[in-house]
């Protein structure tokens, strides 16, 4: 209802009132029930803030009035919310009623309709707190009536009716139909979470080219959307109508879109200050909740591959080696990584800790390259170093773990405080640069919004630690061809053995690339999202986004070599039941199977790597 004048009235209303209860309670101030807003009535504090309560005697017997705004504020037709208004008398004095506690909104109301009464012909009589409208009864919490912002001889009386009003009638005939409001009465989107603010509704005046039909009409609140994943639009990105019987249609979709298919709501964006009109909707519903099921499941066998690979390097292989140490920590940042980012991806994670969520999925991030970088340096090392020497002591190779350890730590340490210190705006710089945090994905902004570079923050940090693991790994590589180019030099009968250990070298060598290139997978992915105009690179960002999702797997499949590792738990459990090999080789066993990234074949690596 959109126009100068209302399209139809209710008949004579009748709203009981027990008017002669005594008000015994002025010095008691209500919890928050969290069913609704309630706010105590004194005269020191006319418009006083809602407060958190529970259900309780006392607020049983207060004498309440259920108004559809709070205090100091009125009904705005046009837009479904309360705009300031304290020049207006509030309604339950305009009714000469005394109240000691006022209830605002409508919360627990799947769905709320707009009717409008003239002042002239609603009716005040002693009896409980009830509304009645042509000889239908509305208790409390069922009913709200307030002043309109547009017409100072009307009332607005919000009624709350169950969901089957908006999905099981025929909305072509007669008057009645719903548009669906994502967030509950009272509660405005704020950054695509719903939040306690009853000023924002539907913009309907501002948008009248969406809505077919602007006369009265039910409102749906909250619920889910019917489908698996929602996309969400600003208005001006796609042009959408709601027909006259509450279905959706988007311009170019073929499709209808059922009160259950979509929402609307007005988004306030607290990293750009913007408030946008917004569309939630289902786009291609069977395809995007299969993709959303089969990521879902992915990260889920991606974590478990993660803790197998783990079990096997401390329960099997007891990390006697200083690789295998190194290994158990790059999996357990990979698994960290990846448990957090199935927290996102399952809507898991609070608004009330976004940012602190953001700023460790930050260092996470950035410390799985760390870590590679501490992974390809050691291999290279065992690979291309030519010293000859004594077997290091234990204290040794301790040592070298610890110097590891403080670089795969302090790397992201300092890029992470960089991107807090930015982010806080601890220390000046240009606007533009400043790091922002989405808080829909609880991640470092990748959107560019208005020109916005803050995202290099996370993309200069990875892409030093790309280049790093880069040169090692061509190091390595450009090692291994020199000795296997000196092998094949070597007579027949010499180069045999060398030939072999030149292959598993190799071997290594591609375990390491395929390491390097399903974790840089990750980061290109994301810099793909960024070209959200450009749809060929959007599919080609979604195949590559699945692909790594699986990364656990490949990482499990290159690192615990489930084959051997299999093969000498079955030999031990044999050896156990049938006595035949002693202890020494019933270890021998397990070490049978560690992985050829430890049983490089250079003596010299031998040497540096026991």
């Amino acid at each position: 209802m959109v126009g100068t004048s209302i399209g139809s009235f209710l008949g004579l209303v009748t709203l009981f009132f027990n008017r002669n209860a005594v008000n015994n309670l002025d010095t008691y101030v209500p919890e928050y029930l969290p069913a609704s807003y309630y706010f105590f009535r004194n005269l020191s504090d006319p418009y006083p803030t809602p407060k958190p309560v529970e259900e309780d005697e006392i607020y049983e017997n207060s004498i309440l009035f259920p108004r559809c705004c709070q205090p100091g504020t009125v009904y705005d037709v046009h837009n479904k919310g309360c705009v300031p208004d304290n020049n207006t008398v509030p309604i339950d004095e305009e009714l000469n009623i005394a109240v000691n506690l006022i209830q605002s909104g409508l919360v627990n109301c799947k769905v709320v309709v707009d009717r409008y009464v003239r002042k002239h012909d609603l009716k005040v009589k002693k009896g409980n707190a009830t509304l009645e409208i042509e000889g239908t009864a509305f208790q409390k919490k069922k009913f709200c009536i307030d002043n309109t912002a547009q017409w100072n001889d009307v009332y607005v009386v919000r009624l709350c009716k169950e969901f089957d009003y908006c999905v099981n009638v025929d909305r072509n005939v007669g008057n009645e139909w719903c548009v669906h409001k994502c967030c509950y009465d009272g509660f405005q989107s704020v950054d695509h979470k719903c939040s306690l603010n009853d000023r924002m509704g539907i913009h309907v005046k501002n948008n009248t080219h969406v809505y077919e039909r602007t006369d009265n009409y039910g409102m749906m609140y909250g619920g889910n959307v019917d489908c698996g994943r929602t996309i969400w639009k600003e208005f001006q990105e796609v042009n959408i109508t709601i027909q006259a019987n509450g279905v959706l249609h988007v311009a170019g979709d073929s499709r209808e879109y059922q009160i259950n298919d979509y929402c609307l709501g007005t988004n306030y964006d607290t990293t750009t200050g913007k408030i946008s009109d917004m569309v939630y909707y289902c786009e291609f519903r069977t395809a995007l909740y299969v993709k959303w099921i089969l990521v879902e499941i992915a990260t889920i066998i991606t974590c478990i591959c993660f803790v197998l690979t783990l079990a096997v390097y401390i329960f099997i292989y007891r990390l006697r080696k200083l690789i295998q140490k190194i290994i158990v920590c790059f999996c357990a940042v990979n698994l960290t990584f990846w448990f957090m980012y199935g927290l996102r991806i399952f809507n898991m994670v609070s608004k009330s800790i976004c940012i602190p969520f953001a700023y460790t999925y930050f260092f996470i991030t950035i410390s799985r390259l760390s870590w590679l970088n501490v992974l390809s340096f050691e291999i290279w090392r065992n690979v291309g170093s030519s010293k000859a020497g004594v077997i290091p002591v234990r204290q040794t190779r301790t040592k070298r773990m610890a110097y590891y350890t403080i670089y795969a730590l302090l790397i992201p340490v300092i890029f992470t405080l960089t991107f807090i210190f930015g982010y806080q705006e601890i220390y000046s710089m240009p606007e533009r640069f400043q790091p922002l945090v989405n808080k829909v994905s609880c991640f470092i902004d990748m959107r560019g919004v208005d020109g916005n570079l803050g995202h290099l923050f996370l993309y200069i940090p990875v892409s030093t630690l790309i280049i790093i693991n880069l040169i090692l790994f061509v190091n390595t590589t450009l090692e291994y061809l020199k000795r296997r180019a000196a092998v094949q030099r070597m007579s027949d009968s010499d180069s045999a053995k060398h030939k072999r250990r030149i292959l598993k070298t190799g071997i290594v060598i591609l375990k390491l690339a395929l390491i390097m290139g399903v974790t840089w997978i990750y980061y290109l992915y994301s810099y793909i999202l960024s070209f959200k105009g450009n749809e060929t690179l959007q599919h080609i960002g979604d195949v590559i986004g699945f692909a790594n999702t699986f990364e656990g797997v490949y990482f499990f499949i290159i690192f615990a070599s489930p084959w051997k590792t299999i093969k000498s738990i079955l030999k031990k459990v044999k050896a156990r039941n049938s006595n035949a090999f002693s202890a020494r080789s019933s270890t021998s066993s397990i070490n049978a199977g560690i992985s050829v990234v430890t049983e490089l074949p250079m003596k010299t690596i031998n040497q540096s790597n026991n």
